[in-house]
């Protein structure tokens, strides 16, 4: 088949960030099929290029995190314009791969005109409507574009089971798929780590992911002189303000956003992974790579937040969840992984199993590609 694959924010391993459009592409050219990726780059001018037998098409769109709300709606909306322009060039199209967020890209995919796959990575409108970003009223618009596009689309991935049951509730669960993120475990492997204890973030510095949080928890282990090092690793509008929180904490340690390989390093040298997000039920359903990550490369995996997060570590004995507006508790349950290494050592190797068995990238993209082909 001739895929075309819309995503905005295209990444391969060298750039790093979600590599998981990249996954899936790949797989998809190891099909059979010709793939046409078509996404966004923060320069003045158009670039195409074939990267591991992918054609990759990048269109002049400026984006970061740090922009406002309005200035990324205009970026959205830019770029649904542009890539509806360059997919009409491309001659007997079989199907489009559209991958959200933006919501915005399932209406360009409606507009391709040709059947297409839709993917629900996080919940728009719901997520910014719900923590307020957006007015009820532009809301209503947005929920009945959202509707719109799950009734055309041919198929619809899942990224979480929270977002699956919310799509299904709403009339579509004979085309709605559950394909969580991905666990590459040939990138990670598992490693003893003998140095002090340390505990690493690795990701987006954003207000959804509330990292104030872990500033809290690094207090408090300062203030008790519990011996853990803290390493916050990555990029955001939050950046610099959650650095100015840390200023005085001799256990904390900032490095800028880096490729996976860096991020790898990072994970090596740590015994512990932080997920981290803003205590809010519209949260409760993200799918985070840094999580995939994490169990992947065989770490104590902290999460913040409930939902479906919360039940895995704690059914599967991989790490343990903490309410983060309790910083004492956070205390009472990281203390025995600092004093009892069977346990630590046992935490971490049921992390590694669960993303062999669960979260397998070879796995989840021939299921994707199965999918597809049928």
């Amino acid at each position: 088949m001739k895929i075309v694959y819309l995503h905005q924010y295209f990444k391969t391993p060298q750039e790093g960030g979600a590599i998981r459009s990249y996954h899936i592409a790949k797989a998809l050219v190891k099909a059979g099929h010709d793939v046409t990726m078509i996404t966004s780059h923060n320069t003045l001018n158009r670039e195409e290029k074939l990267i591991e037998d992918i054609k990759v098409i990048y269109l002049p769109v400026y984006y970061s995190n740090e922009l406002s709300f309005i200035s990324r709606i205009k970026a959205y909306l830019k770029f649904g314009k542009l890539a509806r322009k360059e997919a009409s060039k491309i001659n007997d199209i079989d199907l489009v791969y559209a991958t959200s967020t933006p919501l915005t890209i399932g209406l360009t995919a409606i507009k391709i005109n040709k059947p297409f796959v839709f993917e629900v990575r996080d919940l728009w409108p719901k997520i910014p409507v719900e923590l307020g970003y957006i007015h009820p009223i532009i809301g209503y618009f947005l929920y009945k574009l959202e509707k719109r596009i799950y009734k055309k689309a041919k198929t619809i991935f899942s990224l979480s089971p929270e977002t699956k049951q919310y799509i299904d509730k709403l009339g579509f669960s004979t085309k709605n798929q559950l394909i969580p993120n991905m666990s590459d475990c040939l990138f990670f492997q598992s490693n003893e780590v003998n140095s002090d204890f340390k505990i690493c973030y690795t990701g987006t510095f954003g207000k959804a992911n509330h990292l104030e949080y872990l500033i809290d928890v690094a207090k408090e282990c300062h203030k008790i002189k519990l011996p853990i090092q803290f390493i916050l690793a990555g990029e955001g509008k939050e950046f610099y303000h959650i650095q100015f929180l840390a200023r005085t904490l001799p256990n904390v340690i900032f490095k800028s956003y880096s490729n996976k390989k860096k991020m790898k390093s990072i994970l090596d040298s740590s015994n512990a992974s932080y997920i981290s997000f803003l205590k809010h039920s519209a949260l409760e359903g993200m799918s985070p790579n840094k999580f995939f990550d994490a169990l992947a490369a065989g770490k104590l995996t902290i999460v913040n937040t409930k939902g479906w997060l919360k039940d895995y570590v704690e059914n599967n004995h991989c790490g343990f969840y903490h309410n983060p507006s309790d910083v004492q508790e956070f205390i009472t349950k990281i203390t025995p992984y600092l004093t009892n290494k069977v346990l630590l050592q046992q935490t971490q190797k049921n992390a590694r199993q669960c993303a062999v068995r669960d979260f397998s990238v070879h796995e989840l993209t021939n299921k994707i590609n199965t999918i597809i082909s049928d």
